[in-house]
């Protein structure tokens, strides 16, 4: 089964690098300070990132492993090696971490259903993992993901109203 990015946040990204843009495009056009340019181009940099990183990440389960694959490359770790199982709450979002022996992938909510992701799971790895797997506080992974939403939202707002604010004290 494979799982590829969130959809909501793939549109959202898209806007936030248009939004950047018309804002970047606005504030030249008025000839703002040079220093904020170079700033804005950095953060269009950064976007652009992010969207290619989340085009590019797609987890794969099959019957015996589980791949990982990223901008940076692709990992697997076999469903019966795994030792560890850890979840990183941040603002945003929620990462689950897999470890073996010897490596480690990383699994971000920032892949569709990946709630779904860790139920699947839970009936593949060792009942030491899948405890530590039923830890997974569905309530706070929806909360994140819906504050990382919100922030998303009020960045494109905040770069349309200053970029249209620009482009009108231009004339």
């Amino acid at each position: 089964m494979i799982f590829k990015y969130d959809k909501k946040l793939l549109f959202l990204m898209i806007i936030l690098l248009i939004s950047a843009v018309y804002f970047s495009i606005s504030h030249y056009l008025i000839e703002g300070n040079r220093i904020k340019v170079v700033i804005l181009f950095v953060l269009i940099t950064f976007i652009l990132f992010n969207l290619l990183s989340i085009l590019r990440r797609k987890i794969e389960l099959k019957d015996n492993v589980i791949i990982v694959k990223s901008l940076l490359g692709m990992k697997q770790i076999k469903y019966d090696e795994i030792k560890d199982a850890v979840f990183l709450y941040l603002k945003g979002r929620t990462v689950l971490i897999l470890a073996d022996d010897e490596k480690f992938v990383f699994i971000s909510s920032v892949v569709e259903d990946f709630e779904k992701i860790i139920d699947l799971l839970k009936d593949k790895v060792s009942n030491d993992i899948n405890n530590k797997l039923s830890l997974f506080d569905y309530k706070r992974n929806n909360k994140s993901k819906k504050l990382l939403y919100f922030f998303l939202i009020v960045a494109v707002v905040f770069f349309f109203i200053f970029g249209t604010f620009n482009f009108y004290t231009s004339l």
